[in-house]
């Protein structure tokens, strides 16, 4: 069976299933355990229908398979910048982003949490991507807890009678990259406690919830902290009445320069070396939209491998900058 009709056969196996009486009672416990788990985005649910999107094995190591040297590339052309100011300079970047970008983070990834936001489509194997999440990004928690939703819906449950079906979670990879720059920005293994660090009145305040649970559960402690209620003194950083080891930056750096300054306690310490903070604000290099236009400009194509430049092609659509060139 090659793998168009494997998916199809899955698809259609699942749509068999969804008589009115399973359909009904799976809607119904779909609606209240988002109530239950709040899964919301504001005031939205985050699903609202009984499909979910399946991949299958192939088609998951094709899109790993082809995500890698992509990454690579994003990462070269992140490190070149840092001692390019030309190349810098297509980033499009503020004056005190520029300066930021060349803090010591403490640990070896510039990004070690992003996201790419992408288009595909199975049925001819095409992989689009239109943004690199590099900055904050969000889903990790809410894509996981919809995943445990599904898989005790009825409508699941008669599924995988025939089917094999699981979750691709994010939590765990979280939470890894989170402690695992944190024991090296300290230089010894040890758990620290970490700052879930954003605006009290932001819709993804369901999502830190779900994270700050997770890190419970593995014995890591975290407190969700709006940046107006940070302090620093005596070269530590505190809020939510903790000393915060860590920061998970989930507010954005313009956001948060726009509402407390440069001189805001959270940049102070970070660039002291007194917290840890992940993401970094180098991370602002490659979140900027420009950053398509930088791996695809020809005059760039020296900082790439030949995989590099083809995963590039085959997966970013034609972007610029516009401006007076040629």
């Amino acid at each position: 069976m090659n793998d168009a009709t494997l998916m199809r056969g899955a698809v259609d196996a699942y749509h068999d299933l969804l008589s009115d009486d399973i359909a009904g009672e799976s809607q119904a416990q779909l609606d209240a355990q988002l109530a239950a788990r709040g899964l919301f985005f504001g005031g939205r649910s985050l699903c609202t229908v009984l499909r979910p999107r399946f991949f299958s094995p192939a088609q998951h190591h094709g899109i790993r398979t082809r995500i890698a040297p992509l990454l690579g590339a994003f990462r070269g052309a992140h490190a070149a910048a840092l001692v390019d100011d030309a190349l810098l300079a297509q980033f499009r970047m503020t004056e005190w982003e520029r300066e930021m970008a060349h803090w010591d983070t403490g640990f070896r990834d510039a990004i070690p949490l992003s996201r790419l936001d992408a288009f595909y489509v199975p049925e001819t194997d095409t992989l689009q991507f239109t943004e690199y999440n590099g900055e904050i990004p969000a889903g990790a928690a809410y894509g996981d807890a919809l995943a445990e939703v599904f898989h005790g819906l009825p409508i699941v449950r008669e599924f995988m009678k025939g089917w094999h079906l699981h979750a691709l979670p994010a939590r765990p990879h979280t939470l890894h990259a989170l402690v695992d720059c944190y024991q090296q920005w300290l230089g010894r293994r040890e758990l620290p406690t970490i700052a879930i660090l954003d605006w009290n009145e932001v819709p993804t305040q369901n999502e830190f919830r779900l994270f700050q649970e997770y890190f419970a559960s593995h014995g890591v402690d975290s407190v969700i902290v709006d940046p107006g209620e940070v302090e620093y003194t005596g070269g530590r950083l505190h809020g939510g009445g903790r000393q915060i080891d860590l920061i998970y930056k989930r507010v954005l750096l313009s956001e948060l320069v726009e509402r407390g300054g440069l001189d805001h306690p959270v940049l102070r310490a970070v660039e002291a070396g007194d917290v840890c903070m992940v993401n970094p604000p180098s991370c602002k290099i490659l979140h900027k939209k420009a950053s398509l236009a930088v791996l695809q400009d020809e005059r760039n194509a020296h900082l790439f491998t030949a995989e590099q430049q083809a995963a590039v092609a085959a997966t970013i659509p034609w972007t610029r900058v516009v401006e007076e060139r040629r």
